[in-house]
């Protein structure tokens, strides 16, 4: 009973913020993060990003460098949906401060990637086709002004047998004019919580400040999806050198590697 009561509170107020409770007690604290988090549809927009943002991805040490933002002048494509739910919440990191029960804390994550989900009202989900040509026009453009990219976006690296380096690229996004978290059916933004805590007296749920407050207004980028690219050299029919950009279908365990790679950046 107490672990469904748990759950109930665990909730999240916010996409890129901490849920903490307090129990009197014992004095313990649960830290949750949700940052960047992956769902069943997208990564949560916790930097900001928008379509056509570049990293660098240094594979090695699992950081990624913002390098510049594309921009897609090929065909638009998406879909329009009045009312969209993301649910499959992947990623959420959990401290534990105190003496509180690790096995309810395990118990109620289990319940929240499973039960809580994200409500989109007027979402668009937006892509363009040829990408990987916008970038490669945008890489010519900038050679041809001057700009040193072959060394500075690390291409040259990046194009060597085995390299550490890798590019990445938003290429779809979610937008929505408004977004709300649910468990069971019920809006949980805002506000104080107090449960019964184990052993007597109560716990306290307090939903923290978050960067997500940001996020306001209409069309809002609210989830993004990433294509992790391998780059190859090559010599166009003048004998200048040239760069082919392709999705990198052989990177393993996507998800949890671009997760450690968002959160720390």
């Amino acid at each position: 009973m107490f672990s469904r009561f748990l759950v109930a509170c665990l909730v999240l107020s916010t996409f890129t913020g901490c849920i903490l409770f307090r129990s009197p007690p014992v004095d313990s604290v649960v830290y949750l993060n949700v940052s960047h988090a992956k769902t069943d549809k997208c990564f949560v927009n916790s930097g900001y990003a928008d379509l056509g943002t570049l990293y660098l991805y240094d594979t090695k040490n699992e950081k990624l460098l913002e390098l510049a933002d594309i921009k897609f002048t090929g065909t638009k494509t998406g879909h329009t949906y009045e009312k969209q739910e993301a649910r499959d919440i992947e990623g959420m990191k959990i401290n534990i401060m105190g003496n509180l029960d690790k096995l309810i804390v395990a118990d109620a994550k289990a319940k929240i990637e499973n039960g809580v989900y994200i409500e989109l009202t007027n979402a668009f989900k937006e892509k363009y086709r040829g990408t990987f040509s916008d970038l490669a026009r945008t890489i010519r453009e900038k050679i041809a002004s001057g700009e040193d990219v072959r060394n500075s976006w690390f291409l040259e690296e990046a194009s060597k047998n085995n390299s550490r380096y890798r590019h990445v690229i938003v290429y779809s996004t979610i937008k929505a004019d408004k977004a709300k978290i649910e468990y069971a059916n019920s809006v949980v933004i805002g506000g104080k919580i107090k449960l019964p805590a184990k052993g007597g007296g109560s716990i306290e749920a307090k939903l923290e400040e978050s960067p997500f407050e940001k996020f306001k207004g209409k069309a809002v980028p609210v989830f993004v999806d990433y294509h992790i690219i391998r780059t190859t050299k090559g010599r166009n029919k003048n004998n200048e050198i040239t760069y082919q950009f392709r999705v990198d279908t052989d990177f393993r365990d996507k998800t949890k590697r671009l997760l450690a790679a968002l959160k720390k950046k």
